[in-house]
């Protein structure tokens, strides 16, 4: 008596070559207008030199044959070079389909310029445009725009470009992988998101094992928990010739620290003291005493 699964084997000998040759379909959409080649599921543009790297790769799996295949199929288009000049629409468009939208562009204010990082941002009107952002009253008014955005290339040729606010959906992926692919790829972006938000953020480490001597000395986390650590960094620029206030706040601690190295120089401290001075650990002293006799360019640099 013949097993059933036998028969069946039967029934469904087809192989593998012709099967494939009749499943496989394009996952590219040409954009001819901007010379472009997008992976609809990958959701990115691909340049022609790697077709066939990027259909081969674990997002496709496809086979050399099948690779090649399609890349012959773009070989006589002249498709824009990311790397001689950057591509993007002339003006602000609806969201181009297959490509992901990001709500959390930054345009500046004075020049074609998007992308999705404070720092960049303040670098970008700092170097081109010299734009202070300081401290207190020099604190100037922001100088750019949260927009929509979107980009084709992710490496070489990366550039973010300004799309419009709509409620219309960009065509979604059109399998199961695809829009699985598209949920990692969100998922990942508000990772990133949360995970630079915190880095901006000063706060205690949570790694217990993480100890610095010279931080539970000055107690610096404590205070200055939970500010903007971009915004403290602008703290530690040289005052500037218009800053009256704080020129003389810098005058008067650069007395008190004079008036103090002159105490140890001429011996008012006792030795304990320098030891207790010296050490990072509270209620704790050093093996050495605090040393201050110094030279002069030494000293200018620690002021």
């Amino acid at each position: 008596m013949r097993r059933p699964h036998k028969e069946y084997s039967l029934k469904f000998n087809f192989r593998k070559e012709d099967i494939r040759s009749n499943t496989i379909m394009d996952p590219f959409h040409h954009y001819s207008e901007y010379r472009v080649l997008v992976c609809k599921s990958c959701q990115y543009a691909i340049q022609l030199t790697q077709i066939i790297t990027h259909l081969r790769s674990d997002q496709h799996k496809l086979l050399r044959s099948q690779s090649e295949e399609l890349a012959n199929k773009y070989k006589n288009i002249q498709f824009a070079d990311p790397r001689m000049k950057q591509i993007a629409p002339a003006t602000v468009i609806v969201p181009i389909d297959y490509l992901p939208i990001y709500h959390d562009g930054l345009a500046c204010n004075h020049y074609h310029f998007i992308c999705r990082s404070r720092d960049w941002i303040q670098r970008h009107q700092q170097e081109v445009h010299n734009i202070k952002i300081g401290r207190g009253k020099r604190t100037v008014q922001i100088e750019w725009t949260t927009v929509w955005c979107q980009q084709f290339f992710t490496g070489v040729g990366q550039h973010f470009f300004q799309v419009q606010q709509t409620n219309q959906a960009v065509n979604p992926p059109t399998n199961g992988s695809a829009r699985l692919l598209q949920l990692v790829h969100r998922q990942l972006e508000q990772k990133k998101k949360i995970i630079q938000q915190k880095k901006q953020v000063i706060r205690d480490s949570e790694d217990a094992t993480e100890v610095s001597s010279w931080l539970e000395r000055t107690q610096w986390i404590r205070h200055l928990e939970g500010q903007n650590r971009v915004a403290m960094a602008q703290l530690i620029k040289s005052v500037d010739i218009e800053e009256l206030e704080l020129q003389e706040m810098e005058k008067s601690i650069k007395r008190l620290v004079e008036k103090a190295r002159q105490t140890i120089l001429q011996k008012r401290a006792s030795t304990f003291t320098l030891h207790r001075v010296q050490s990072f650990q509270p209620g704790q002293d050093a093996q050495k005493p605090f040393h201050v006799n110094m030279g002069l360019d030494t000293l200018e640099r620690y002021q």
